[in-house]
């Protein structure tokens, strides 16, 4: 059994379009590790450097389990909301438990970004 922390670090949006209206994504974000969700909700523009995000959960795997992330998103409009590009990750004993940092690159016709995240043993 191992101790494992991941930390969702931060989010550099390199484009962002909210169609008729201005550049600025109101966004909400959740961030799903082994079942366990926390929410990020921030405005969002592209100019390529870091908002902070910092969230972090330390969680214990046995060996032979795993670590699952899983990241998506919406862009809240008053008409509807839209689908922000999301990912999952999973990691195990056979990759190391994906020990180290994630910048992870995901676009859309609404948003390009950068999500970075890392798993660090506790």
């Amino acid at each position: 059994m191992g101790k494992f922390r991941v930390t969702f670090k931060s989010i550099v949006v390199h484009r962002s379009d909210d169609g008729a209206f201005d550049s600025t994504l109101e966004t909400k974000w959740n961030f799903i590790i082994n079942g366990s969700i926390f929410s990020w909700t921030k405005n969002l523009k592209a100019q390529n450097t870091p908002y902070a995000i910092d969230i972090s959960h330390d969680l214990d795997v046995p060996d032979n389990s795993i670590i699952h992330i899983e990241v998506y998103g919406n862009e809240i409009d008053t008409v509807s909301d839209d689908e922000l590009p999301g990912f999952i990750h999973t990691w195990n004993i056979d990759n190391s438990w994906g020990l180290g940092f994630h910048p992870v690159k995901e676009s859309n016709d609404d948003i390009s970004y950068t999500l970075n995240y890392e798993i660090s043993q506790i």
